[in-house]
Parts: C-alpha cells; structure tokens; sequence
C-alpha cells in the first residue's frame, strides 16, 4: 500500500499526487496534520511525506514515483 500524507494548499502534495496518478500509481492519500506525532517520529517535518513499504521521503519527488512505477515498493 502506498500512502501520501498531504496539507491543504500544498503545491508540491498536489505536484506529487498528479504525478503519481499520471505514473499508474494507486494511492491513498491522508491528512499530514492529523498524522503528525508519527510524521515526526520518522523525521518529517514537511509534506507531501510519501510511505510506500519500506521506502519513505518528502516533497516531490519524480524519481522516487518512477520507482514506484517500476514496481519498487521495498
């Protein structure tokens, strides 16, 4: 399961989720501001924050959505 964690207003979540969309990638998107304590716990003080299996970052990153396209999930 890959799941974005966004804010509303969020130029790179919306960024980040088109080009998710675009790639084929299915997602679920929840509210950073309502998972915050456990964003922290992970070091993330910026959204979008992207968990997908073992791999996880912020911001909008093409690079890593091409690997989950290819079908890298960790």
């Amino acid at each position: 399961m890959i799941t974005i964690y966004t804010k509303p207003d969020c130029q790179p979540c919306r960024a980040a989720k088109r080009a998710m969309a675009a790639a084929g990638v299915a997602f679920i998107e929840m509210s950073a501001e309502e998972h915050v304590e456990m964003l922290s716990g992970l070091g993330y003080r910026a959204a979008p924050v992207t968990i997908a299996g073992d791999l996880h970052w912020y911001g909008f990153r093409p690079d890593m959505i091409a690997r989950l396209a290819g079908g890298d999930h960790g």
